[in-house]
């Protein structure tokens, strides 16, 4: 059985489909109140709906995560309609053309890093600040490990991976001792609009695909504090959480689950 969330204020940026509208679902059905926004208001208006018919409350607000202006607008309705904010998902993101490097439109490089980074710096900014002056909340920033791996022909979604990742660990630093936690987290191989592009021209077995549950799942037990000690990291929606909490001194001590370079054969401590 799911954690309860009641007293639990989501709001998830592209929660109208895939993953965003898998963890909206989730979290509402685990008691949270649940604010959804994305560019494709009707998209979101039937994620609400679909909440608030099966006895939750939810909201839907339209809003280009690219406008920071319109993030705020988002965030402000959401708490008026909901009340504050304490548990933020910045899963809205692009994959970007593929292609070598050298032959991808620089206009297809900065929508990707409009959308996959300066959206999640829109998003903290109309919101964090708000859950740090009330001293609680928790910031989930939805990563990939392409973040981690060189990726030929799809260099600039990995590059803003890779980006989020620094976001959400720097975040964490700077939000040490306010009670607000930052973490990372990789879905894995899932099902979903963006994803159908490579499933088209790629050929992936199927036990490679992940299923949105397992990402569900790992979104509901986050926001009710379980993974609070791995705050700062990056959790993968595969991984076993318990088994997790179980090493993570370990994990700590040894610079896994993040983005860190080893220097030398002499010298191979994580930094």
């Amino acid at each position: 059985m799911p954690p309860s969330l009641d007293g639990t204020v989501a709001f998830i940026t592209g929660g109208g489909r895939g993953i965003g509208r898998a963890a909206a679902l989730a979290l509402a059905e685990a008691g949270a109140s649940v604010a959804v926004s994305a560019r494709s208001e009707d998209e979101i208006a039937s994620v609400a709906a679909e909440i608030d018919a099966a006895g939750g409350r939810g909201f839907a607000f339209a809003a280009d995560v690219r406008d920071a202006g319109a993030v705020e607008r988002a965030a402000r309705a959401a708490e008026a309609a909901l009340g504050p904010v304490n548990f933020v998902i910045c899963n809205a993101g692009v994959g970007g053309a593929a292609g070598p490097l050298w032959d991808v439109d620089p206009e297809a490089w900065r929508q990707v890093l409009d959308v996959n980074v300066m959206g999640v710096v829109n998003t903290v900014r109309a919101l964090v600040g708000g859950m740090v002056e009330r001293g609680q909340g928790r910031i989930l920033h939805m990563a990939s490990l392409v973040g981690v791996r060189p990726s030929g022909g799809v260099v600039s979604y990995a590059a803003s991976k890779a980006a989020l990742l620094r976001i959400a660990d720097g975040l964490d630093v700077e939000l040490e001792g306010t009670g607000v936690r930052s973490f990372a987290m990789s879905p894995g191989l899932v099902r979903t609009e963006m994803t159908a592009g490579i499933e088209a021209v790629m050929d992936i077995p199927d036990d490679a695909w992940v299923p949105i549950e397992r990402s569900a799942a790992l979104i509901v037990r986050l926001a009710a504090g379980d993974g609070d000690a791995l705050h700062g990291l990056m959790i993968h929606a595969e991984d076993d959480l318990d088994a997790l909490l179980e090493r993570v001194d370990e994990i700590r001590a040894k610079g896994w689950y993040a983005l860190r370079m080893v220097r030398g054969l002499d010298d191979p401590a994580p930094v």
